[in-house]
């Protein structure tokens, strides 16, 4: 999410798919005699949305609808993560986690628009970015690059498959990184010396 004080806008970045909740014990209906209490609850409320980016007011509250959508296969979003917005250039950059690439849309943009430039390819060295920021002051894009231990440092107007200028490490290249996303528990095997970790 990025609020943009300029313009008065909240852009907000969308991964689509909208998990449901088990009903809590409390919410459930009575239970009938003779069902176990282990019995799974169902599940409610959940759907896919296409992955999208949408702005609203910044005074917007509740319920409301966005003032723009960027949604649809041209944008080719797929897991954005972080977004910045350049309000110079009038550019929104998204760190497309899904197939590793930086995609800039215009601010204003709305409906299923391409980007109006890609970065991606494997002269990038983009692998699963999780972060994205402008440096209007040096006229760079920063890529937090979650896949490789790196943060990468692009040229503000870098387009396609392009090397960056600048690469900072955090672990030797070619490391691998563990993938956790949000685990919830940890155990030890004994007998085979490994950690076991849900992911």
């Amino acid at each position: 999410m990025f609020f943009d004080g300029r313009n008065n806008e909240i852009v907000v970045a969308n991964h689509g798919n909208q998990n449901g909740r088990q009903v809590a014990p409390g919410d459930a209906p009575a239970r009938q005699r003779g069902t176990r209490v282990s019995e799974p609850q169902p599940v409610v409320g959940g759907r896919f949305d296409e992955p999208s980016i949408t702005v609203y007011s910044g005074d917007a509250k509740g319920n409301v609808a966005p003032l723009r959508r960027i949604q649809g296969a041209k944008t080719g979003l797929n897991w954005p993560m972080a977004i910045d917005v350049d309000r110079t250039r009038n550019e929104i950059a998204v760190a497309n986690n899904g197939d590793s690439s930086i995609r800039i849309f215009r601010r204003t943009g709305a409906g299923d628009v391409a980007p109006v430039r890609i970065i991606k390819g494997p002269q990038t060295g983009i692998t699963g970015p999780m972060g994205v920021a402008y440096d209007l002051k040096n006229n760079e894009i920063w890529v937090a690059n979650y896949g490789a231990h790196t943060a990468l440092v692009f040229a503000i107007t870098a387009s396609g498959n392009v090397a960056p200028k600048r690469i900072l490490r955090n672990a030797p290249a070619g490391s691998p990184t563990v993938g956790f996303g949000n685990p919830g528990a940890v155990a030890y095997d004994s007998k085979r010396d490994e950690i076991l970790v849900p992911n």
